[in-house]
């Protein structure tokens, strides 16, 4: 059968899903009801400590999974495990209609083997449902929704007990529509056929045998795959291949080579250390004689770098977001957050005993690097004057990783060229504004800063009212609209103030008069994390550009 020109396809649970079901606990703890209303609900960017169930029995709107931009569509279910950077909006709610969608908060606990020991899962979780699940009957489930949020409004105990039931048969419903779905959209196809990739890594993986899984022909999947993606199927599936070796050589660093080469789909050990070469930018051995170095970050702005050459921290600030990352997407609990005072920073990190600690010069003062070096070498990345590839190369440098910084940059450059292509029909002849509001202060965001992202790397004419590059400073209202700008892009702080000027600017008159305000041309990006001058940061800001303007209208 054929919809769209596309073969319906069916991916069958494996036997070993329903054994690892038998030792698997799911506890509810938030449900949030979203009415048809005509304000848009909005589920701020951020890393999941939990699972999250986006249930849509009505409306439409946008979910991004670690940058990847989902369509929302009414009938649809979606799985967001802990670890991923999430962000969400419904939007074009039925204002007349009864129906609300749901979102849902819960943990998964797994039984450890041989063992009476239940464990709540916060990373690498091994639910068999991620992105979007097929629905075999979406009124039945909004039913359920329906159902299982009231008794978890309730406060009688046998109604919250009711509720827990109630998710079990919601997850019961998705794994049958995992066993029996049929996917009829080409994006929900790719996105199958990639999840597919990541779960058989193992296995030999041919061309051939994904373009059957896909129901097409080798030469369309190719050309889909490689246009959706920005990369060839099988080199997807090298890089996939690749960090899973990493993880496992980060989790037993006395592993052999040989077993990690094969735990991965390499037989051949010779070829996995030159495609481990290839795509991590050192070999095998170097990266896992890296990992026993304690690197620790003595500057937020140190851990976009330190992501970027692969290194999981020793130790990091405890306030950051990128920290908490590092414990999640790397699979490690052994990165020390450390505190605020540097009294208690310094004493923390002499107990830790790192290797070397990164820090950002003119950022951290020389009296408290010159009491860093008194426990560590400092690696003090240059800050005034130097660019973010400057500073990631000088780091790769001190640290002996300039071949990882060399294949990191040579994949974001591919990968700026991929999103600039992209967009470009989007954005063409038009004129972008970079706009930041913190605190009282609406700032001008210019190419000294994330901006580089957008104007240099993406190659998104900037918005000027003397033809040149537009630099980082407080705006008015009244110097905005001296600019020729067609498009704006805001970056709005998350606390009050910030939230009280976005507000104040955004009902006046002078705004509603500007001339991308009243064509709809005015896009929001989440103040933090994405807004950090990093390598990291970076990578994940061309992401956002995708979401922005090939994704969207």
């Amino acid at each position: 059968m054929e919809v769209n020109g596309l073969e319906r396809i069916v991916q069958p649970l494996e036997p070993s899903v329903y054994a690892m079901l038998e030792r698997m606990s799911f506890r509810l703890y938030g449900v949030e009801e979203i009415k048809p209303t005509s304000e848009e609900w909005y589920f701020r960017v951020r890393f999941l400590a939990s699972h999250m169930l986006l249930v849509m029995t009505d409306g439409q709107g946008w979910l991004t999974l670690d940058g990847r931009y989902i369509e929302l569509r009414k009938g649809g279910i979606y799985a967001c495990l802990p670890g991923q950077l999430v962000e969400a909006r419904i939007e074009l709610l039925e204002l007349h209609g009864e129906a609300s969608s749901y979102c849902l908060f819960y943990d998964v606990l797994e039984q450890q083997a041989d063992s009476e020991v239940w464990e709540t899962v916060r990373h690498n979780s091994r639910f068999p449902v991620a992105g979007e699940a097929a629905l075999l009957s979406p009124l039945s489930i909004g039913m359920l929704c329906e159902s299982l949020h009231r008794a978890w409004s309730e406060e009688h105990p046998l109604s919250r007990w009711r509720a827990q039931i109630m998710l079990q048969e919601l997850l019961l419903s998705m794994l049958e529509g995992r066993r029996h779905g049929e996917v009829d959209d080409v994006e929900a196809l790719l996105e199958q056929i990639r999840h597919y990739i990541e779960r058989h890594c193992k296995q030999k993986l041919t061309i051939e045998g994904l373009a059957q899984q896909a129901g097409l022909s080798a030469r369309h999947f190719m050309r889909l795959f490689k246009r959706r993606y920005g990369c060839s199927v099988m080199e997807y599936v090298s890089v996939h291949r690749i960090k899973q070796a990493q993880r496992l050589m980060r989790a037993d660093r006395s592993a052999r080579l040989r077993d990690i080469a094969a735990q991965v789909g390499y037989q051949d050990e010779m070829y996995f250390r030159r495609k481990f070469k290839q795509i991590s930018g050192i070999p095998p051995a170097s990266y896992m004689r890296n990992c026993r170095q304690r690197i620790a970050a003595g500057h937020p702005l140190a851990i976009g770098i330190l992501l970027a050459l692969q290194i999981v921290p020793g130790a990091a600030p405890a306030d950051h977001p990128w920290t908490e990352y590092y414990r999640r997407k790397y699979e490690t609990d052994q990165v020390l957050p450390l505190e605020a005072g540097l009294e208690v920073r310094l004493q923390q990190l002499r107990e830790a005993a790192p290797d070397v600690i990164l820090v950002m010069d003119g950022l951290v003062s020389a009296k408290e690097q010159e009491r860093l070096s008194e426990l560590a070498p400092v690696c003090a990345v240059p800050w005034s004057g130097a660019d973010w590839r400057t500073q990631l190369i000088f780091a790769a440098q001190y640290l002996e990783r300039s071949g990882a910084a060399e294949a990191w940059l040579h994949r974001y450059e591919r990968k700026a060229a991929f999103v600039r292509e992209q967009i470009r029909l989007q954005l063409r002849g038009e004129r972008l504004c970079l706009l930041s509001i913190r605190g009282s202060q609406l700032e001008l965001v210019g190419s000294d800063s994330i901006g580089t992202v957008f104007y240099d790397d993406l190659g998104i004419a900037p918005a000027s009212t003397e033809g040149l590059r537009p630099r980082s400073r407080v705006l008015t209202l009244e110097q905005l609209g001296g600019l020729d700008a067609s498009r704006l892009l805001l970056i709005i702080g998350q606390d009050q103030p910030s939230q009280t000027t976005w507000h104040r600017i955004a009902s006046s008159e002078r705004w509603r008069e500007l001339l991308p305000v009243q064509q709809g041309k005015v896009e929001l990006l989440s103040h933090s994390p994405l807004v950090e001058y990093s390598a990291f940061v970076h990578d994940l800001l061309l992401d956002e550009a995708l979401k922005l303007w090939r994704d969207r209208p």
